[in-house]
Parts: structure tokens; sequence; C-alpha cells
């Protein structure tokens, strides 16, 4: 006698009947997951890319000249309020404070943004004149 296709046994009572594609569960799985592996690596390098390439995009040489105009702007602006929070009637205590702003306009914007500006000068505040960093740009800037 010649054996035939396997015929699957009966279930016998008080036993499930055994699974017969428990392999084929196993490798759709196995698929699924492949699938969102290569979509996660996918999706990982096109962001990388994406973000290299905005690091690389040179910044407007204008944008960076505001950029500096706004923080010598907050510099004096700072400086100006520790001046007039200062209690002493002759300002005093502010001379060494006045030296950290006057170092934060005058090399530390010429430094930060150094690109474009080619000056940065200070100028403290006294009982009538506000506190100002002005920013002198580089000649060939255009604008």
């Amino acid at each position: 006698m010649t054996p035939g296709p396997a015929t699957p046994r009966p279930a016998q009572p008080g036993r499930p009947a055994p699974a017969r594609d428990s392999g084929l569960v196993a490798l759709e799985w196995l698929l699924i997951v492949a699938l969102v592996a290569g979509l996660g690596a996918s999706a990982s390098v096109i962001v990388r890319r994406v973000v290299e390439d905005a690091a690389e995009a040179p910044a407007d040489p204008l944008v960076r000249l505001l950029e500096a105009d706004i923080a010598a702007v907050s510099v004096a602006a700072q400086a100006q309020s520790a001046y007039n929070d200062d209690p002493t009637a002759d300002k005093t205590n502010y001379a060494a404070r006045g030296a950290r702003y006057r170092s934060r306009c005058e090399t530390g914007i010429r430094d930060g943004f150094g690109d474009v500006v080619a000056l940065a000068l200070w100028e403290g505040p006294t009982n009538s004149d506000s506190a100002s960093c002005k920013v002198t740009p580089h000649r060939d800037l255009d604008g």
C-alpha cells in the first residue's frame, strides 16, 4: 500500500485539534517584523539626510546681522536694567557689572557674529544716557 496524502487525525475528546498552519503564522509575523524594521531604517536615513541638508545651508548674512543687532540690544537692556536697579546714588556698585556688559558687547558680539560684525562698540549707561551696544557690519556686507 502506497502512502497517500497525510490526513489529519481527528481530535480526541478532551484535546484540541493540532494546529496545522503554525509555521505559516510564524513566517507571516517574521515578514511583518522585517517590514517594520525596514520602514524604521529608511525613515531614519531620510531624517538624517534632511537634518544634514539643513545644517549645510548657509545662513543669510543679513539675517545674521539682524541676530547680532538683537543680541546687542539684549546686552544693552540687561545692562540698563542692572544700572537702574543699583540702589546706590553714585552707582559705584555698577562698575564691576558694567565691565562684564562691556565685554559681552565688544568681545562676545564680535566673536559670536564675526562673519558679519566688524566692530561692536559699548557705551555704558549714565544718569542721562541709556546703555547701548552698537554693531558695525563688515564693509563687504550688502545692505
